[in-house]
């Protein structure tokens, strides 16, 4: 099985000094001959975080395929690599991985972040953490 095709994901971020989850982000990603392309959004709002580019790459044993994808989050560059898989006791498409903050000199601060009612935790230059979630 390939999970190489255009699908949505909810991954939570927990940055690795102190477990705190940074927030539950939502991906809407297009998938064409292992380009990924779509878009990314925080868990409270409806405003992209930013636009997300990277790569799919499926195996056939073990049934797996390795993602990798950029984003901005706020004023950092978030790159993140993980595997996704078919947990057979949840029956659910599900995705693990990591990833690594670092300061983007260009980086366009988001709508989300000029929001002064928004408590979302954004990654600092820096940070790292694992990711986990699963095909929404």
């Amino acid at each position: 099985m390939t999970f190489c095709v255009s699908r949505n994901f909810t991954i939570d971020f927990e940055r690795d000094t102190d477990g705190v989850l940074l927030d539950s982000l939502f991906f809407q990603l297009q998938i064409k001959s292992g380009a990924i392309t779509g878009k990314v959004f925080p868990s409270i709002g409806t405003t992209p975080l930013s636009n997300v580019t990277g790569t799919c790459q499926s195996f056939a044993s073990p049934d797996v395929s390795l993602f990798t994808m950029n984003f901005t989050w706020n004023t950092v560059a978030v790159s993140f690599v993980g595997v996704v898989f078919l947990h057979r006791g949840k029956n659910r498409i599900m995705i693990v991985g990591r990833f690594v903050a670092e300061a983007h000199a260009h980086a366009q601060v988001s709508e989300v972040a000029r929001d002064p009612d928004m408590k979302l935790i954004p990654p600092s230059d820096g940070d790292t953490g694992t990711a986990s979630g699963q095909s929404t």
